[in-house]
């Protein structure tokens, strides 16, 4: 089970912080989203719980957390632990192999790739 954790103002100015969990998120959203979703003209039926969790996390600014809204941290470095996110810009950043520094070698993609010690475009493996 995954966890979100969303931050306001409280009603005395006081720093208030939720945790939700996602059949949290599911049984308190999911029939208000499935219901903007045909009103917008969108088939629900079509839809997945994750995109009603996404669409959640989207409007009340949640991150994922653990169960006692500790940030996750992903130590890892490669573009397959932590893909491109445009909606989030704390993800825009160059992926390089930690062992050559190169962002074309296979290793920067996945980190079970052996490096190359290369950044010629096109390796197998690499996305560039």
């Amino acid at each position: 089970m995954k966890y979100y954790t969303i931050v306001f103002p409280g009603e005395f100015g006081q720093h208030v912080q939720e945790t939700w969990s996602t059949e949290q998120i599911l049984e308190s959203y999911w029939d208000y989203w499935c219901e903007r979703m045909y009103k917008a003209g969108k088939d629900p039926e079509v839809h997945t719980f994750q995109d009603c969790i996404d669409d959640w996390c989207t409007i009340h600014w949640a991150e994922e957390t653990d169960e006692f809204g500790k940030k996750i941290t992903n130590n890892c470095y490669c573009h397959t632990c932590n893909p491109i996110d445009y909606r989030k810009p704390e993800s825009m950043y160059m992926r390089l192999c930690p062992e050559c520094g190169n962002k074309r070698c296979p290793k920067a993609t996945n980190h079970n790739l052996a490096c190359t010690n290369s950044n010629e475009p096109n390796q197998e493996g690499s996305i560039y």
